[in-house]
């Protein structure tokens, strides 16, 4: 289960209701190729299998920085991603709390979050939504990020491109509509199977997975810079694997670093209860 991008991240995502799911769908192996191409850069994770939806819950310890997280992702029987919703609800140093809100009401390629700090003083929020654009083929060609502040002012406004080699995603190109930032590129790797093995950004690894002999994942570890400014490490470690070889039971273990001193760590153990089409 993707750790959302824990966007991944220190996060609430918002759930909604579910789309309509059609009993039964007609489409080639090249459509479903595409959809698995686009779900895998909006969920950072490849599915085995006929998957029809994905349930994640959780056991956290009463001690940990962890208050929630849960997790719903639907399919059609292409492959197409119909909703994809998880929250997560983080604290850490003190009165300090993050999250990140994340809602997809009706088309999960348009995703809004929400960066919220709560101390003594108050709470201030940056909202940012993300949107993915496709060409006529039905595949990503565009992402627009738009930053705004709490009073609704737009910040700033990134644009991305992606590039294309043999069905996968392998570059995306942003640039910022501030013309003194520069130009940040991604990229994305696969290992044999197809499957995504690293996401890289500038150089600097993002999003990493190991996979077993067999092609199941054994760990997917996200790293990212905070809103504070701190670094965060989000390791999951498979435990159990369904009928279909996708995790079934992992554990979160998650590090916070402030100039290269661990601050925090935290534990969950993650459930995800898959269920196929027939």
């Amino acid at each position: 289960m993707k750790l959302q991008r824990l966007l991944i991240t220190l996060s609430l995502y918002v759930a909604s209701s579910l789309p309509v799911i059609a009993t039964s769908t007609q489409c080639t192996d090249t459509e479903k190729q595409i959809n698995i191409a686009n779900n895998d850069i909006i969920l950072l994770i490849s599915y085995n299998g006929p998957v029809k939806s994905a349930t994640m819950t959780s056991t956290i310890p009463r001690d940990g920085r962890f208050k929630a997280f849960k997790g719903e992702i639907h399919f059609d029987e292409c492959g197409k991603l119909l909703k994809d919703s998880t929250s997560m609800q983080e604290y850490f140093e003190g009165n300090v709390e993050t999250n990140l809100i994340r809602t997809s009401p009706s088309d999960p390629s348009v995703i809004r979050y929400q960066f919220q700090i709560k101390n003594t003083y108050g709470s201030h929020s940056i909202y940012m939504q993300e949107t993915y654009h496709k060409d006529g083929q039905n595949r990503f060609d565009k992402k627009v990020i738009q930053y705004y502040a709490d009073d609704g002012t737009l910040l700033d406004t990134v644009t991305s491109q992606f590039d294309y080699k043999d069905g996968h995603i392998i570059k995306e190109t942003s640039k910022s509509s501030d013309p003194t930032a520069k130009i940040i590129t991604t990229e994305y790797t696969y290992n044999p199977q197809g499957k995504l093995q690293s996401v890289i950004e500038d150089g600097k690894i993002n999003v990493e997975y190991q996979y077993d002999l067999e092609g199941k994942i054994v760990t997917q570890s996200n790293y990212i810079k905070g809103i504070n400014g701190e670094d965060k490490a989000f390791i999951t470690t498979c435990l159990e694997w369904d009928k279909f070889a996708n995790c079934s039971k992992e554990e979160l273990e998650s590090t916070i670093k402030f100039n290269d001193e661990v601050i925090n760590f935290s534990k969950a153990m993650l459930h995800n209860e898959f269920i196929y089409y027939e």
